[in-house]
């Protein structure tokens, strides 16, 4: 009886050992099956968004496009500045040539910091007190500047009201 028994076991190592040959697979394999079953989903997922969004019809050819950029131009001159430096000035409006000339001013913006409005005016910012192109500021409210030059008022407002 140990002759038959001695022989099932050898039996049963055998069949073991070929099962577990057979059941590892290479793993290779499995990974390049999933490799192209997602490549091959990417393509058709591709095909049908094109098809979808009208850029591609099936059997229609992809030909390509010609872009051709306009020709370079000159660079455009400089545009003179709006706003008058402060040592140009103007004639007054009265026309009388004897009187003193009034300085052109832009009155840009005025803000408030705590109980002290500022006005930009020029560009450069100033308060009641500070002189601008020989021009004194006198009062500054929410949407207009008073300011005095050579015994006239001069208001500048910003336009909103």
């Amino acid at each position: 009886m140990s002759i038959i028994y001695d022989a099932l076991k050898k039996v049963e190592k055998i069949s073991g050992a070929e099962k577990a040959d057979k059941s590892k697979k290479p793993y290779y394999k499995v990974y390049f099956f999933y490799i192209l079953i997602a490549a091959v989903g990417i393509l058709l997922a591709n095909a049908f968004f094109n098809f979808i969004s009208g850029s591609l019809r099936p059997g229609q050819k992809i030909t390509p496009i010609n872009i051709s950029l306009p020709p370079k131009q000159p660079p455009l001159p400089p545009v003179p500045s709006p706003i008058a430096p402060e040592a140009e000035l103007l004639p007054q409006q009265s026309g009388v040539a004897g009187k003193q000339l009034t300085p052109q001013l832009v009155l840009n913006g005025i803000f408030f910091s705590e109980n002290e409005g500022y006005a930009l005016i020029n560009n450069q910012i100033v308060r009641q007190g500070d002189t601008i192109s020989g021009a004194t500021v006198v009062k500054i409210s929410s949407n207009e500047a008073e300011l005095s030059f050579a015994d006239s008022a001069i208001k500048l407002t910003t336009g909103s009201r």
